[in-house]
């Protein structure tokens, strides 16, 4: 199903057939898709990005998309990849106070830490590095003409529909459906997490702080 049938059957399922709330129920689609997202680590959601570190460089800006960061490696010229230690970022100081000096340590960034959507790193690098990020993201929104549909509107349909439903409570009313689809949610979001535990990579090293749910 494509975002303009979604919207349709929304429509249909709380009957709304002439199209009068079609303008929120396209709404709550996006807003419903980036709740889902931020709940479940689904396959389709984890990605890598590759970003240019340069000569003098101490920290890079990742996407504003990224919900968290699973992983980082940092390849040098010769193509080896080498992985980050993810430090809070007192313990960043403390290793590299003269990170930004006149005099700063360099060498190859083998310590980092995340604030917003900023990576700090240190050493200072002393070279052209790629930074190799692999993360948990948000899809684009769904759009009616460039982004007409997606893996929610197709392979997982049914947990984007009731999230929908659920959530347009406030203008369904009195609905003695909405606790039949909270549960039916339910249940497909443990489905959904389970899935995403089962295809979790061996040996994956999730990067944990206070300031790595990039919501």
């Amino acid at each position: 199903m494509d975002y303009a049938g979604l919207i349709t059957n929304i429509g249909k399922w709380i009957n709304r057939t002439n199209g009068e709330i079609d303008d929120v129920i396209a709404e709550q689609i996006v807003e419903s898709q980036y709740e889902l997202e931020k709940r479940v680590p689904m396959w389709f959601l984890i990605d890598e990005y590759t970003h240019p570190i340069s000569d003098g460089s101490t920290s890079t800006l990742i996407p504003n998309h990224i919900i968290r960061i699973l992983d980082m490696e940092i390849e040098d010229s010769s193509g080896i990849r080498y992985p980050i230690m993810m430090v809070h970022p007192d313990r960043l100081r403390d290793l590299y106070p003269s990170n930004n000096a006149t005099l700063p340590d360099t060498g190859r960034p083998e310590m980092a830490t995340i604030l917003g959507h900023i990576v700090k790193f240190g050493p200072q690098a002393d070279d052209d590095y790629t930074l190799h990020i692999t993360a948990h993201h948000h899809l684009d929104p769904l759009t009616l003409t460039t982004n007409t549909s997606n893996t929610w509107t197709t392979t997982y349909l049914a947990a984007l529909r009731f999230q929908v439903l659920i959530d347009l409570e406030a203008y369904i009313g009195d609905d003695p459906r909405i606790a039949v689809w909270k549960e039916r949610l339910k249940d497909i979001l443990a489905d959904m997490e389970g899935e995403a535990r089962d295809t979790d990579n061996v040996g994956m090293r999730e990067a944990i702080s206070e300031t790595e749910d990039l919501y």
